[in-house]
């Protein structure tokens, strides 16, 4: 069955035998398709030899099999696949041969999905020739690694046809876990329960590449590593496999994958950068890069190294950031007011378009604007340390944008940065500002946002940013969140530096003063009691002394300088303003002459007044 990528080229019989020109085997090409797009005027003899000679033709390279595809061959070889009855068994198996092979890569696999493929595959499960139904299943298993393909391929129910074939121990349950692999595995919903409804799938996964990156066969057959390690990589997305993942060796698996397979390397070192995201994953990683071994994720990730592609590159940077711990620990001294200017974005290649034109529109606002291609006035684009760029834009920020998509959730080098943002955010060093890229991909649509991404959004708000009619929309927001943040930290600063001189000035209360406020404490406590006010009692008891003791020594026009100040330190704010807006009784006790509360029974003028003038009672002032 051929339905592997990296298969052994077999040379054109036609070629070994005749050598005829290009010219003429163009036109046998056309002849043969001929003969299948009438297949009941064709003896079976002459239908067999004509899918031999195309089955020859689709292997030979990729240019071969995209001819095929441009001289309409698709729909023919489709048909006759389609046939029933014990007449077709022999055809059907070659023609399904050749479809398999066809569908090794996008360029022709996609078109096969167009032209019908998907049904007609999926009905060939139930033949009862098990040739026919490893063929279909073959074909199915290439066509589901094809990203452009999954929406279509969930809505055919080729999820439900495999089922009966999960967990089978032979070469087709493999083909099966792979397939669900591609479709499901990165998914967080229900559909993850196909991952477990073939038990151990995630094992056998493991346990395959191993084996076929060993040079061992696979149920009698050598297979492709490369469709193993995409099935593990996605698998890798959902937290819910990372512990399987790791528990069942797959560290060390896509490790040597990384070092013996480079033009494998993607999918190996993606997977990893994602295992680094689990516990046991980050644990068994950060022991690597102890060994020799471990040196193959500073090989990757060096300039010039010809093995290895930026992508790779790029991960292994960020594998090493995060194994560093520098993602868990934002640098302890703050980037000064002065230098956090710019808002950063964050987002996924997929949506490159849109945030270009989002950060143009908030730079026409007057915004400076990082972003990986273009950097800011602060900090320069990403350089070829791209973790470290990341870092540096991060911490220069104000503002950082999450461009939420499927893309970006699937992305570790995407969360990397979320989670590096989320540290910051915690620490009060920026906003984070959630766009939504895609209609159908928020916190309330159907398919919701969910995995790590909708743990770190929790329950904030967000922005509309699917249609290019909406960006201006949401870059005035994003203008207005910056504004609102700026007015904040001033705010924070003017009112630390309030209180800061405030309790400077406590500390300068001579003893006198303090024994004075110790004097009048019991009457407070007495008036609180006998006002029903006891809740407030625990907020005094916790106060900061020293602070109130600043009051004793205020006069009366001073006192509405300092209340504000002492009602955040005693967490009151709110009841000053409801003491200042009653008139409460006195309490039935005498006050001690002199004291706030004989005081503030009468007003200026020596008059009694029936309630009790708050100000007057943290003035504290002894006659």
């Amino acid at each position: 069955r051929q339905s592997e990528e990296d298969h052994n080229e077999s040379t054109l019989r036609h070629v070994q035998q005749t050598n005829r020109p290009d010219e003429d085997m163009a036109d046998n090409w056309k002849i043969h398709i001929a003969t299948l797009r009438h297949p009941d005027q064709a003896s079976r003899t002459r239908l067999e030899a004509a899918l031999k000679d195309l089955l020859d033709l689709s292997k030979q390279d990729e240019s071969a099999r995209l001819r095929l595809a441009q001289e309409g061959a698709l729909a023919p070889l489709i048909a006759v696949a389609a046939r029933t009855g014990e007449y077709w068994i022999g055809i059907r198996q070659v023609c399904l041969q050749v479809l398999a092979t066809i569908s090794w890569h996008a360029e022709t696999g996609l078109p096969l999905v167009e032209a019908g493929m998907l049904p007609i595959a999926i009905n060939a499960l139930n033949d009862e020739d098990e040739v026919i139904v490893g063929r279909a299943m073959g074909i199915l298993n290439n066509i589901a690694m094809y990203e452009q393909a999954r929406k279509q391929m969930l809505s055919s129910g080729v999820l439900e046809a495999i089922k009966p074939f999960l967990g089978q121990p032979a070469l087709i349950g493999l083909d099966a876990d792979k397939i669900v692999a591609y479709l499901v595995g990165r998914e967080d919903a229900k559909e993850h329960e196909m991952m477990v409804a073939g038990d151990g799938s995630i094992e056998r996964l493991v346990s395959a590449a191993h084996d076929t990156l060993h040079s061992l066969q696979v149920h009698g057959l050598k297979l492709s590593v490369m469709g193993l390690l995409k099935a593990m990589r996605l698998i890798a997305i959902n937290d819910n496999n990372k512990t399987r993942l790791v528990s069942a060796g797959a560290v060390g698996v896509l490790l040597l994958a990384a070092d013996k397979r480079r033009e494998h390397a993607h999918l190996a070192v993606g997977a990893l950068l994602e295992l680094s995201f689990d516990d046991q994953g980050m644990a068994e990683l950060r022991s690597i890069l102890k060994e020799p071994r471990g040196a193959i994720f500073t090989t990757l990730s060096t300039p010039g190294n010809e093995g290895a592609t930026e992508e790779v590159r790029r991960d292994c940077r960020d594998l090493l950031f995060m194994l560093k711990g520098q993602s868990e620990k934002p640098p302890a001294k703050p980037i000064s007011a002065k230098e956090k200017k710019h808002v950063m974005v964050s987002y996924a290649w997929a949506q490159k378009k849109r945030v270009q034109k989002m950060c143009k529109e908030l730079r026409r606002l007057g915004l400076d604007v990082w972003r990986d291609e273009e950097g800011s006035s602060v900090v320069p684009a990403m350089s070829a340390n791209t973790a470290d760029s990341m870092a540096q834009a991060l911490e220069a920020a104000s503002v950082v944008l999450v461009c939420v998509s499927r893309d970006y959730k699937d992305s570790g080098n995407c969360r990397m940065e979320c989670k590096y943002a989320k540290a910051l955010e915690a620490a009060g060093r920026l906003k984070i500002v959630y766009l939504m890229m895609e209609e159908d991909f928020t916190t309330t649509s159907e398919t919701a946002i969910g995995g790590w991404l909708r743990l770190y959004m929790e329950d904030a708000l967000w922005y509309q940013c699917w249609d290019d009619e909406l960006v201006e929309e949401a870059a005035g927001k994003v203008t207005r969140v910056l504004e609102e943040r700026e007015g904040k930290v001033e705010r924070e600063k003017r009112e630390a530096g309030e209180e800061k001189a405030a309790l400077a000035e406590a500390r300068e209360v001579t003893g006198a003063a303090a024994a004075a406020f110790s004097a009048l404490a019991p009457e407070v406590v007495a008036w609180l009691t006998h006002n029903k006010l006891e809740a407030l009692l625990p907020a005094f008891a916790e106060h900061e002394i020293s602070t109130l003791r600043t009051a004793v020594k205020l006069q009366p026009q001073d006192i509405d300088l300092l209340t504000p100040v002492i009602g955040r330190r005693i967490k009151l704010r709110g009841a000053l303003q409801v003491l200042r807006s009653r008139k409460l009784p006195l309490a039935t006790a005498a006050p001690r002459p002199g004291s706030a509360l004989a005081l503030s029974n009468s007003n200026v003028n020596g008059n009694a007044r029936p309630g009790l003038d708050f100000t007057a009672l943290l003035q504290g002032k002894l006659m």
